[in-house]
């Protein structure tokens, strides 16, 4: 059903005329319940090419008139929900910079022989002294 239409049908349950922009605005300020309503007339549409796709094999429509009914049913679910029906395909990609984190792991590994250096040239100057000491 379009904002027009739910217009129309307000202006006739109350008598009083609404705008399609306020409508629409309206609408959408109930958020998950206006989003799902429309993912749900998305399927609708889908079906609905299921039922003529079924006519046309049956011989109850003209495989002309249904490719353009399709299409259009098509074109719609492409706008209701465009992550599942759209023609775009959407890749969603994290890029991780890997430089600061190989920096890092450089960082650690040079700090780690320097301390292990320092070990080595302590327990030499240990060494070193002990001998002149005995001599």
């Amino acid at each position: 059903m379009t904002i027009r239409r739910i217009a129309a049908l307000i202006e006739l349950e109350t008598g009083r005329k609404f705008s399609p922009y306020y409508v629409g605005k309206t609408l959408k300020s109930y958020g998950e319940d206006y989003e799902q309503a429309k993912l749900l007339q998305a399927q609708h549409h889908v079906d609905r090419m299921t039922e003529i796709t079924e006519d046309v094999v049956e011989g109850k429509v003209d495989p002309a008139s249904a490719r353009i009914a399709s299409d259009n049913h098509k074109w719609i679910a492409a706008r209701m929900n465009p992550r599942e029906f759209g023609d775009k395909i959407q890749a969603d990609i994290q890029v991780t910079d890997m430089t600061q984190l190989h920096l890092q792991a450089l960082r650690t590994v040079m700090q780690a022989k320097t301390v292990q250096a320092r070990l080595v040239d302590e327990r030499k100057e240990e060494e070193g002294e002990g001998l002149v000491g005995t001599e």
